[in-house]
Parts: C-alpha cells; structure tokens; sequence
C-alpha cells in the first residue's frame, strides 16, 4: 500500500486524479459488496424466519399479521417472502369480497360457500404472485450495475495511468538529461506500473463479488418461487370451490 501512495505522490496532477479515482472506485466497490452481502445475508435469514412463521399458521393463512417491516440494526431489508404474502392476501380477499354473490345465493349455508374462489381467480393470484415477483427481483438487483460498471472501469483506468505514465517518462527523456529529470522519469514509470496493478486488484474481487452477489439473489429467486408455489397451494386447498355435480 505504501508503494502506491509513493507512486501518487511522484506522479503529476493528472496522475493523482487517475490514483484518486482508482482509489475512490475501491471504496465504493469493497462498501458495496460489504453492504449487500451482509443485507442479502439478513433478508435471507428474515425470509426464512418469516416462511417458518406462516407455514405454522398455514390453516388461517388469511389472518396472519402481514404489516411488520423487516429490518436489520435499523436498515429496512428487502423483503421479498414478505411482499409475496402481502400480495396473496390481499388479492385473495379482494376476490373473496368479490364472490360475496355466495352468500346471497345460499343464504342456508352462508359459511360453507362464503369463502369460494374459481379457476379464474387462483390464476388471477398466480399472476399477482408473478408480477410481485418479478418487482422484488428487480429491487435485489437494482444496483448490480454499479459493480458491473467497476469491474470493466478499473482496468480502463489502469491502462490510462500506464499509458499516461509511459507517455511522462519519454517526455522528461527527450526534453533533458538531469538528474531531476531521470526522477521525473522513474516517477512516470512507477505511475505506470503502479496505475496497472492498482486497476486488476479493484477489478478482480469486484468481479468475483458481483458473481456471488447475482448467485445470491438467484437462489433467492428460487426460494421466492418454491414460496409462492407454496401460497398459491394453501390458497387453492382452503378457499377454492368444490365441484359436487
């Protein structure tokens, strides 16, 4: 670490400005893989946490409280298990409103036709449950671009640094011979050098990390679709008519 604040320090102006941002793209890279592999971490043990408590409950699905915000150390998770519940509940009581013709039409047995749903509704909860699904998922990767954009940058930025302390150690060779130049020259030369090495080391482990971020939030896109499957079955058991005829 040292070699490289010495390598800044006998570098120009341009040449901080290339360190300083390969330095900020760093930062930025580790407190966001840091970030969002403690965050995905919680929401992954939250979800679970939260299928555990609505499969215990699984018989009055319907009357599970559904309001309560994941949160982690005062930072709100995603909570994707949770909108796909919150989705299943409240389309499936507004369909069952809707069929509230069942209680006018057997007034003798109110209870028993009370809670029906059709075919046509368990879809219209399935495609709610898609929709819901498809927005989480779009949330968990909402800012996947910035490592996927660090990861190509970094290297870019490197070879500039190379390229542009290349390009100062013929300039000080061809413009004088002195001893002050011959160290202006090793500067650009270890500008070059350094700017390469500092630009792979940002863009390796962003790489690495943006992987094992999108594999993490693709296991979670399966846990999301087992957990759905799941609602749509506990619904359809419970409240979808019987066909007696």
């Amino acid at each position: 670490m040292i070699t490289f604040f010495e390598a800044m320090h006998q570098s120009d102006f341009f040449g901080k400005a290339i360190f300083m941002a390969l330095f900020s793209l760093s930062l930025i890279s580790w407190s966001f893989l840091i970030y969002y592999t403690i965050m995905l971490k919680a929401a992954k043990k939250a979800a679970t946490s939260f299928l555990k408590g609505v499969k215990a409950h699984q018989g009055c699905l319907l009357t599970i409280n559904s309001t309560s915000k994941l949160s982690f150390k005062g930072i709100a998770l995603p909570s994707p298990f949770h909108q796909l519940f919150v989705s299943t509940k409240s389309t499936t009581k507004s369909l069952l409103d809707k069929n509230q013709f069942f209680l006018r039409k057997y007034p003798k047995d109110s209870k028993s036709f009370q809670n029906h749903l059709c075919s046509a509704d368990i879809q219209m909860i399935e495609s709610s449950l898609y929709s819901t699904m498809t927005t989480e998922k779009a949330k968990l990767e909402k800012y996947f671009f910035v490592l996927s954009t660090i990861v190509p940058l970094a290297p870019f930025l490197g070879l500039l640094g190379t390229v542009w302390g290349i390009l100062t150690s013929f300039s000080q060779m061809q413009s004088s011979l002195s001893g002050g130049s011959n160290l202006l020259m090793l500067g650009g030369l270890s500008m070059a050098l350094t700017t390469t090495v500092l630009g792979l080391l940002i863009a390796i482990p962003a790489l690495i990390g943006n992987n094992f971020l999108k594999n993490m939030t693709r296991q979670i896109s399966v846990d999301m679709q087992d957990f759905a499957q799941f609602l749509v079955s506990t619904v359809e058991l419970q409240y979808r008519k019987v066909d007696l005829s």
